[in-house]
């Protein structure tokens, strides 16, 4: 429990440098061997992080550490978007206390996998652009197999929809329900791995039969910015619904 917890707080150290922008700060916990490459790599401000797993390794003497970071993430065909990015770092016993080190490598991970660096153009030597992420693909990767749930407002009834990850790595989902009486909306999975598949069940059970408005819920995902409307719509009672005019009645 010491080393976890001495690893824990080196590593909140590094990272709160970077929410906080003062990357001087991280010095502290940077092994020697690796503090000209953190000198000279572009330092970038993140919005918050937590440590979400850590797998030690030679005796407790060396770690590897995934964290979420909050960042700004942004690519020349997708723009600018929030996400909640697994960053991966190592660590290991220097001088006695635990600090960030890195071995240096030609790609790097990314919330769509590993990209590597493409060309620099010729008008603008500095900046590298790496094989660009197309939106559609992105979009298939993540699916909802439907976007409205019909239950029956006099009686009890339920019903559900599917959230599928194709991604090559781990999504979050966030559900936002309504409240109302006799209403239980559910999220099976907050965390899906590449290739598994979340339940948003809905079951409802009235307390009148009087006709109620239709409600929404919403899951976000994380970190592809997803964000589906389920629509929830109460049917009437068949034999209101026959009153109504032919064009109200579908």
């Amino acid at each position: 429990p010491e080393i976890d917890e001495a690893l824990r707080a080196s590593v909140a150290k590094f990272f709160q440098a970077h929410v906080d922008g003062k990357y001087r700060q991280a010095e502290e916990v940077i092994a020697e061997d690796s503090k000209d490459f953190y000198y000279n790599m572009e330092k970038r401000r993140y919005f918050g992080f937590d440590i979400v797993r850590i797998n030690y390794s030679d005796d407790f003497t060396k770690a590897t550490v995934v964290t979420g970071v909050d960042v700004e993430w942004r690519s020349p065909r997708v723009g600018v978007m929030r996400v909640k990015q697994p960053m991966t770092s190592l660590w290991k016993v220097d001088n006695g206390r635990w600090a960030w080190y890195v071995v240096p490598q030609k790609d790097w991970d990314t919330p769509w996998g590993r990209m590597n660096p493409g060309p620099d153009p010729q008008e603008n030597k500095m900046m590298a652009l790496f094989k660009g992420v197309d939106v559609a693909t992105v979009a298939r990767q993540v699916a909802i197999d439907t976007t409205e749930i019909r239950l029956k407002g006099y009686e009890a009834s339920g019903g559900q929809a599917v959230i599928s990850n194709s991604m090559p790595g781990d999504i979050q989902l966030r559900l936002s329900a309504p409240s109302a009486p006799g209403l239980e909306v559910k999220l099976d999975k907050e965390t899906l791995k590449s290739g598994e598949k979340a339940t948003v069940s809905v079951q409802y059970n009235p307390a009148t039969k009087e006709p109620k408005p239709s409600r929404e819920i919403v899951v976000a995902v994380d970190p592809t910015g997803h964000v589906y409307h389920i629509a929830l719509v109460f049917e009437l009672q068949p034999e209101i619904q026959k009153l109504l005019p032919k064009e109200l009645q579908k």
